[in-house]
């Protein structure tokens, strides 16, 4: 029997996305507390979600990335088969980490590695005035501050 586990949930002002085991994606739109589920592109488990706006938001889970366009999710492919932790945007470009300590930027194109680090998984990733934090395993927090043209 399949779980029906929810792992995150993440919004702005008109959609709140809920995302969880066997790649389920519930959305609640505008004032509406009951929500609707949404045709997902995978089976795998999504584990956290980041909503930009009603027509932009973006899906992890395990080894993969989904974007919402305001009318379906499509897979963005990403270069790892880990389970991708935690998500958010920073400068309109997504951020992710991994269950190896390792954290991906996506800049509308296409995946680059910022950072691999030795200390386990980094489960949470946000952004404050430019400066990324990630925190995982061992009670480990990083900070990481993306270089100034964009380029790893």
């Amino acid at each position: 029997m399949a779980r029906n586990v929810l792992h995150c949930i993440h919004g702005v002002n008109g959609l709140v996305v809920a995302v969880g085991e066997n790649g389920k994606i519930l959305h609640f739109e505008g004032e509406r507390c009951e929500p609707r589920e949404v045709m997902s592109p995978t089976q795998a488990t999504l584990r956290s979600v980041w909503v930009e706006s009603p027509s932009c938001a973006w899906a992890i889970g395990d080894g993969v990335t989904l974007r919402w366009d305001g009318e379906v999710w499509q897979e963005i492919p990403i270069e790892t088969t880990d389970a991708i932790l935690g998500a958010c945007l920073m400068d309109d470009e997504l951020w992710v980490t991994t269950e190896r300590g390792e954290v991906y930027r996506h800049d509308g194109r296409r995946w680059w590695l910022e950072a691999r680090g030795a200390f386990g998984a980094l489960r949470s990733i946000c952004a404050v005035d430019g400066v990324l934090w990630c925190a995982g395993d061992e009670g480990v927090v990083i900070q990481h501050l993306p270089e100034e043209d964009g380029c790893p």
